[in-house]
């Protein structure tokens, strides 16, 4: 079988990997010294990665069949020339010079016919049912790094079952203290802005929801001139669907003032089981549209209202003032003010057979056209 040898600049194609030139370790672990079964590979570069200085032959090489991600990465940072962590180069000063002069060893990721390799690679190979005939194409990308835990946190009263993160556009009028908020949503209904930099809670509602909150979203609040802040969208098990308003205090108040969550709207007439998904998004300037999906795999479209009473109605998806205003008062005995506006859906969907498990807006290619992404329970 044609294979290659590693040498420091050029490939040979007449061994294998066990012929290398120079000192590379390929063992997972202690005790993984069994390099007798082989296999063939070809590395390529994952999809989307345009960097010349990272790319390899992909002429097939014959590895140890039991290689696994951290043999992978330090074979692919051989085959870069990149020094590895771990070398111990003491021939001669002329090898420290060398190594003193290569690039440090980056970690990589490797994917093998659409999944993250996290096995060994006959093993993967054999799960897929792939052929052993021919060599195994085998992506690769530099690793991400896990995020580091900066040690602040906040033990809350139930379960956080959604998140989301907003900063505001920096003015003359906003305090500087305020740069990014975190809303956080629990089991118990409840729905707090945080600090981002220390997650300390700034305000919350106790009973923003009867249920519990399975979804939020944010963005950025400038519908009128007299109005900054951050629009908040929540839905809830109990079929309630609410935009909140944080307002932030002027950075010219000689008062110290906290920031405040206001409710904002009511949504009706749209769904009638838990809301599972929503997305918020800002269609012009003046202009706010809402998605919801449920458990149903019902979506309700909705423009978020702007103006100072707010509520609009369909014309499609008109109901009775009664109806309306039960909903209100069902919202207003959870905890949420009962000043805000109500308004119906603008258009609803069947479109999964399940649960919405997830909404994001989107623009596709060049257009300005908004286009909306579902997901779904039943694998769509």
């Amino acid at each position: 079988q044609s294979s290659i040898i590693i040498g420091p600049s050029k490939f040979h194609r007449s061994q294998n990997i066990n012929s290398c030139k120079m000192p590379i370790d390929l063992n997972e672990e202690e005790g993984e010294q069994d390099q007798g079964e082989q296999i063939r590979i070809s590395l390529r570069l994952a999809p989307g990665i345009n960097d010349p200085s990272l790319e390899v032959s992909s002429d097939p090489i014959a590895v140890p069949a039991n290689l696994r991600r951290k043999g992978l990465s330090a074979l692919v940072n051989h085959l870069l020339e990149r020094r590895a962590p771990d070398e111990n180069l003491e021939d001669s000063d002329q090898d420290d010079e060398e190594s003193s002069s290569m690039l440090p060893a980056l970690p990589f990721d490797f994917i093998l016919n659409g999944k993250l390799l996290r096995m060994g690679v006959e093993a993967a190979v054999r799960r897929d049912g792939l052929s052993l005939e021919e060599a195994v194409e085998i992506r690769y990308f530099v690793a991400q790094s896990a995020p580091r835990n900066s040690g602040e946190s906040q033990t809350l009263p139930d379960w956080a079952s959604a998140l989301s993160f907003s900063t505001i556009v920096m003015s003359e009028k906003i305090s500087p203290r305020y740069d990014g908020f975190v809303f956080c949503g629990c089991y118990d209904g409840s729905l707090r802005a945080l600090s981002s930099n220390s997650c300390a809670t700034i305000t919350s509602l106790d009973r923003a929801h009867l249920g519990a909150i399975k979804c939020i979203d944010s963005n950025v609040w400038s519908a009128t001139a007299d109005q900054e802040g951050i629009l908040v969208a929540t839905g809830s098990m109990d079929q309630t669907l609410l935009t909140h308003i944080l307002s932030v205090p002027n950075s010219g108040s000689d008062v110290v003032e906290k920031p405040v969550l206001k409710l904002h709207c009511t949504y009706t007439n749209g769904h009638s089981n838990s809301i599972e998904s929503l997305a918020l998004t800002r269609s012009s300037a003046d202009e706010y549209l809402l998605t919801s999906g449920d458990w149903d795999g019902n979506i309700c479209l909705w423009k978020v209202p702007t103006g100072a009473g707010g509520a609009t109605e369909s014309q499609n998806n008109s109901s009775s003032s009664k109806k309306r205003q039960k909903v209100v008062s069902n919202t207003s005995a959870s905890g949420s003010e009962s000043n805000g506006a109500t308004t119906a859906c603008v258009a609803k969907w069947k479109c999964h057979a399940g649960s919405i498990s997830g909404i994001a807006w989107g623009v596709k290619g060049g257009s300005n056209k908004q286009h909306l992404i579902t997901s779904s329970w039943d694998h769509r």
